[in-house]
């Protein structure tokens, strides 16, 4: 029989007057990983806050360790004894491991006159988890997962038994995330507790003992082990089965808009990849430095060493992004959604923005200005041209940043971990306006640091491993 820690029964939590959560149930046992997945990212972000000990629940019964406690008392008891890693480090990096693990808090200056002591512990505990680290290594020279696993073991230390997982903003490669998961495993022999927030479905459902399903604030579904599959969660969240077996409708594809022909840098290595009208391409690469470089000669920011690039039916030589942009090209990063919008100006102004000095001649023609306006509504189904961002969802603020390269036309488009950070309806979201922009004629090229919450069936999947080689694989459905 498992063993209940946290349970809380018909929790509502009510945000100017509308309820988020609307009866919300959540069991959670000892020594197990539950899994989190909403099909919208507010009524996670509060069930989120509430297990953290932030929020508090308007009504509903919790219980801690089998002991029915107040909602306003259970936020005090989780803020206490609740720990949450996300990809947003809470360590020092001034300080190293040694020092980060024991001057945590206030009035523990005194761990440092048994720092040796503590180190040499330090030490053994490494070992116990397959660390290869050094104590005495700066926090500013760990890796994403090298952070991760030192921030699990830190809050071991602690005595903290109840750990939240926040993934949504996480750059670890499949490979890393196993590596993670492999960790928590074995720390769940050690009495620990998980919660993991990660809207790669298929993650979560590798790694999970338990997941509970948000639809509209309330509990879609709590599925066991044995019972969840990428088919019916994702029968529950969208009505649709997204990810398995999906037949993906593509214009016929043309001839190559880009080419890289054996381009070498001081990270890469002879990398060749073409790229057709209406095709989208990924490449997951294996660490974020992949990304940098191989974005960094594709944007302009940097040149390669050796090799070449074509672009239509010309040498691709960008000076600057600005001269890329010109030349036929476009991107979107994983900060450009909330960078790159001007709440200033209305959602027409905002879209047109890309074609710049071209457009504003063009807006003195007010059939041509109508045309468009009426272009853009058609793309969002409904009348938002006038519209502020204000009051947009997530959703459509997203569609106005892909809407202006829909807009633009480039021949290739250039997307850098489009699926970092977003609930479930925001990555279909993407993925729905990715093929509207490749059913334009555009080639788009995907690159993460991830996998991908979607099968790309166009497409066998392209990796750029940690040596700079870009390798075929077979994309798993």
């Amino acid at each position: 029989m498992r063993d209940e820690l946290l349970r809380i029964e018909n929790g509502i939590r009510t945000v100017n007057g509308y309820d988020i959560l609307a009866g919300v149930r959540f069991q959670l046992f000892r020594n197990q990983t539950c899994g989190l997945i909403s099909a919208e990212q507010k009524e996670m972000e509060e069930l989120w806050n509430i297990l953290q000990g932030k929020e508090v629940l308007d009504y509903g019964t919790v219980y801690i360790n089998d002991k029915k406690i107040e909602p306003k008392d259970a936020a005090e008891v989780l803020t206490t004894n609740v720990m949450t890693i996300s990809g947003t480090s809470q360590l020092i990096k001034g300080l190293s491991l040694a020092e980060n693990m024991f001057i945590v808090r206030e009035g523990q200056e005194r761990s440092l006159i048994h720092l040796e002591e503590m180190e040499k512990k330090l030490g053994i505990l490494f070992e116990q988890f397959h660390l290869t680290l050094d104590i005495h290594t700066p926090v500013s020279e760990l890796n994403h997962l090298q952070r991760y696993e030192f921030e699990l073991l830190k809050a071991y230390m602690r005595g903290i038994r109840l750990l939240l997982l926040d993934l949504r903003s996480c750059s670890l490669t499949f490979r890393e995330i196993e590596s993670l998961f492999a960790m928590i495993e074995e720390m769940k022999k050690r009495n620990m507790t998980f919660v993991v927030w990660n809207p790669i479905l298929h993650q979560l459902i590798r790694f999970s003992d338990q997941m509970l399903i948000l639809k509209d604030g309330k509990n879609a579904r709590c599925y066991e082990q044995s019972e969840f599959n990428e088919k019916n969660i994702s029968l529950i969240l969208l009505g649709n089965v997204t990810g398995v077996n999906r037949t993906e409708i593509f214009p016929e594809m043309g001839e190559p808009v880009f080419q890289m022909k054996n381009v070498s840098d001081s990270y890469l290595y002879n990398i060749s990849l073409s790229i057709r009208s209406g095709e989208i391409r990924f490449v997951q690469c294996e660490n974020a430095k992949g990304i940098s470089h191989l974005y960094g000669i594709l944007s302009g920011k940097s040149s390669p060493d050796s090799g070449y690039m074509i672009l239509g039916k010309q040498t691709y030589e960008p000076a600057d992004m600005a001269e890329a942009i010109r030349l036929g090209m476009g991107f979107i990063e994983d900060s450009t959604f909330s960078d790159t919008l001007f709440y200033h100006l209305n959602v027409f102004e905002n879209i047109c923005l890309i074609k710049g000095n071209y457009l504003k001649s063009l807006w003195r023609k007010r059939r041509y200005r109508e045309s468009l306006k009426k272009t853009i509504n058609g793309w969002f189904q409904t009348d938002i041209c006038s519209k502020s961002l204000s009051d947009l969802t997530e959703t459509q603020l997203q569609k106005v940043i892909f809407c202006r390269w829909m807009l633009y036309r480039p021949r290739l488009l250039v997307l850098v971990n489009p699926f970092i950070g977003g609930c479930i309806n925001m990555n279909e979201s993407s993925m729905e306006n990715i093929r509207q922009i490749a059913g334009q004629g555009t080639g788009v090229l995907i690159l993460s640091t991830n996998e991908l919450p979607y099968p790309i069936l166009n497409d066998s999947r392209r990796v750029l491993t940690t040596t700079g080689e870009l390798k075929e694989r077979i994309h798993r459905i």
